[in-house]
Order: structure tokens, then sequence, then C-alpha cells
């Protein structure tokens, strides 16, 4: 599988140029699957199809639990002028050799888009590579339009100011770009090279781990390469959101916003700001000092002791792993909206403005 990938990553990129006769042109990249978080942040940016210009920038599916759900919102959406679906890395997966796609569905099991497919229909995911042709042929008689759909999705858009692909470019002659890099070029806000005239949107690596100081899921512009970076680690991590750039096509100007699947509270009381070192996907190997009922005490492979609660421990191949975690309390004040996403009975792991952190409900506590 490895040589077949590299292979087809060598290939020519599949570019589209577009004219954009819209005021505003909504990007969003890396939705995963979670349906119901991107219907909720297009409504929130007062999306108008046939108005507006669309842009999602690969991986739209996989690793969500809503998958085909996405992928259908999605087929509904295209039928609107000036939106484009873009292929990513995740996509590109589902047109792989057997053995890679059983090593896929083994791992995200109802969380890929086949296996959510194969079960959906009654059958069982494949227990063996021998099986995995058999699962292709019972989805594709019955998802064949899903699937032909994600087949023939692009992978650079260009317009007259304005360049979108998943992952990044090696520079804007967009005619003549290897696959590879535009899908799969890891870490690229940190080690593109190119200064691009246009605007290049990308996604496909979590922008909060570009950032050393803080848990930040927010968008990152580099100015120097004019490069703006989205994905907002949704399907990637559970501290996460998902980003809208809204963008004017005719000056490339830009503003922002988001959204999360987090429910909505007031601060319950307020607290200064401390700061702390964050725990940053993918390096969030973890051993455990000391164990607590809730919370246990870790230290992770760049020296950082932190309390991790035991739920977010998880073990793979014997190994010990946490999801981002924050380290820092957040200034808040009382009453101010905030995301929480878990709560334990003496503080709050919350989100405020993409920032993640914590809130301590008795403020004589320590970390």
């Amino acid at each position: 599988m490895a040589n077949a990938w590299k292979e087809r990553m060598r290939r020519p990129a599949r570019r589209v140029w577009a004219e954009l006769p819209v005021k505003r042109v909504i990007a969003v990249s890396d939705v995963h699957g979670h349906c119901g978080v991107f219907k909720a942040l297009l409504e929130q940016v007062g999306y108008r199809p046939g108005e507006d210009g669309l842009v999602v920038v690969g991986d739209l599916v996989q690793k969500g639990p809503e998958n085909l759900d996405t992928l259908r919102y999605a087929m509904e959406l295209a039928r609107s002028p000036h939106t484009f679906f873009l292929h990513g890395n995740h996509e590109l997966k589902l047109e792989g050799d057997d053995a890679g796609i059983f090593e896929y569905v083994t791992w995200f099991r109802e969380r890929s888009l086949y296996g959510e497919m194969i079960l959906s229909l009654g059958g069982e995911l494949p227990a063996t590579v021998e099986e995995v042709p058999g699962m292709l042929r019972t989805v594709r008689a019955a998802y064949g339009a899903e699937l032909d759909f994600l087949r023939d999705l692009p992978d650079i858009l260009e317009t007259e100011r304005l360049l979108f692909a998943h992952a990044g470019l090696t520079d804007e002659d967009t005619l003549h770009q290897p696959l590879g890099p535009v899908v799969e070029w890891p870490r690229f806000h940190e080690t593109v090279e190119h200064s691009f005239q246009k605007l290049l949107v990308v996604g496909h690596y979590p922008t909060a781990s570009y950032v050393r100081t803080a848990l930040l899921n927010g968008v990152l512009y580099d100015r120097a390469h004019n490069v703006l970076s989205i994905d907002g680690g949704t399907g990637v991590k559970t501290v996460s959101q998902l980003n809208a750039v809204i963008l004017d096509p005719a000056t490339a100007q830009w503003t922002w916003t988001s959204a999360d699947p987090f429910p909505k509270i007031p601060a319950p009381c307020d607290q200064a700001a401390a700061p702390g070192e964050p725990i940053l996907w993918p390096d969030t190997g973890v051993e455990v000092l000391e164990r607590g009922e809730a919370f246990s005490r870790c230290r992770y492979a760049n020296g950082v002791v932190a309390q991790v609660p035991n739920g977010m421990l998880q073990e793979r191949d014997g190994k010990l792993f946490t999801d981002d975690l924050p380290t820092e309390r957040l200034a808040v004040q009382q009453g101010e909206p905030l995301s929480l996403i878990a709560a334990f009975p003496d503080r709050l792991l919350v989100m405020k403005q993409g920032r993640a952190g914590w809130v301590f409900l008795d403020p004589t506590s320590q970390r």
C-alpha cells in the first residue's frame, strides 16, 4: 500500500479555475464528518446558497460520527453555484488498495465512511483484508452516487485573488503541482518557503499545534508567505472547533468565526489568568507519576507535569496518551459565555473564543 500511495501522490493535482461574482466566499476545512457543527457554522455566518461562495478545503468526511449525513449535506450544497469541495487526504484514502482500506476501517471503525456505510446496510466491518472487496461491492452498490461525488472532487481551486488547497502548495504554478504536497504536506504553516501573491487558504494540520504558549484553535495568518491556516482540529481532538473564514474575493480581505459542539454556560466566577504550557497533538504521550481518583499526575515527553483527567487517558499499543490539554487558568469574568468541554467537582475545562483552559470553582485551589 505504501508504494502505491507514494506513486499516486506523485501524480499531478487537478486544479479548477473559477470566477466568483459574489461578495463573500465562506471557506471551511476539515469538517471530518461533523455535520451538526458544520450546519451550525454556516448558519452562524449567515451563509446564503447561490449568493455566497462556499469552499470546503478537504477532509469533508472520515473520523466523525456523521459521515453519511455530512456527505449528503455537501451534495445538496453543491447544487448551488459558486460551491466547491476539494479533496483532502482522507477522501483519497477511500480509493486506496485493499490493505490500506482495511487498516483504515479497522482503526476508525464506524467513524470511517466505509465503516458507517457497511454498518448502515446491516453488514459487518471486515475482519480480514480478504473481506474488503466484498465490503466495497456492497457499499458501492448502495452508495455509488456518494462515492462518485467524492472521487471526482478537484484538488486545487484558484480564483483571481485566492488559492485553496487542503495542505499546501509548492508555489503558484497550480497546473504543475504533485498531488502529495497538496493533500499531505505536514506542518505547512511552519515549513512553507514560497511567498504567495494570491492569498493561500489551507487546512489539514490543526492550528493549535503551531502555537506553543496556549491551546488556541483559531485561524493563523502568515503575512510573510500570505498563507491562512484554518483547521480548528475537528475530528482530530476533543478540544477543537470548526473555523470559517469570510473572504472578499475582489480584495482577499478576510474575517473569521467558529462553532463548536460544546454546551454554552456562563462563567461561574471571576478568575485571573495563570499561564501554563499546553500539551498539543500529536505529542501527547504520557507517563503516569501518581494515580488519583479523578485526576492523575502525569509527565509528558517535553517534561511538562500536569494533572490529567483519568477519562482523557487512552491506551494504544501498550502506551498511554491523552488528548490536547491546556494547563493554564483562563481569565474569565462571572457570567461571560464559555464552551464547556468537561466538568469536575472543583474545576471546569472550558474554551473561550477558541482558547482552552481551566476555571477553578475554589479560587484558592492550585493546579
